[in-house]
């Protein structure tokens, strides 16, 4: 008896633990635009050596970038948490229609506020501070296309286990 009861305890805190792990995970929390400005312009500071006035003037240019960000929504408008408490995707499901124009016309819009931005930073850093700067962009850049690329192999080796796996029952 008293092992059966000491199972039934385990087995509920092993369940509760578990929900309690999904549970996180699905609650990130939504940082308004100014703080993550804020955020963004302290890392700054401390990682180019800015002075007073140059954190200032970048402090203005980020939260002005993070708020017209932070209207936009971004490319995934859903979360792999959100769709776990739908249940399974229905076939009859649909999906928010992004044509090709829309697309483009997103992306360009994009790109010039990028070019804005880095052609305002040039202003407010030093040649040394920019250097700097554009060899950290370059480094994250290579790092993403890193993860982005393990993320595909990763997938494709998925792929290729579950055609395996199917051709075997078969």
């Amino acid at each position: 008896m008293k092992r059966i009861s000491f199972l039934m305890i385990a087995l509920l805190m092993t369940i509760g633990m578990a929900m309690a792990q999904d549970v996180q995970r699905g609650q990130r929390k939504q940082i308004d635009p100014k703080a993550r400005a804020e955020k963004r312009t302290e890392r700054m500071v401390t990682e180019y050596g800015l002075n007073d006035a140059q954190k200032a003037k970048l402090l203005e240019l980020n939260v002005a970038m993070a708020e017209k960000m932070g209207d936009r929504p971004g490319p995934r408008h859903h979360k792999k948490h959100d769709m776990r408490k739908e249940g399974p995707r229905k076939e009859n499901a649909q999906k928010p229609e992004v044509n090709k124009e829309d697309r483009e016309k997103r992306m360009a819009e994009m790109k010039q506020q990028h070019e804005n931005y880095q052609s305002q930073l040039k202003e407010i850093f030093t040649a040394e501070q920019y250097q700097k700067f554009e060899a950290n962009q370059t480094k994250r850049q290579e790092k993403m296309k890193e993860a982005q690329k393990n993320r595909k192999d990763k997938r494709d080796r998925k792929d290729w286990k579950d055609k395996r796996d199917n051709e075997k029952k078969v």
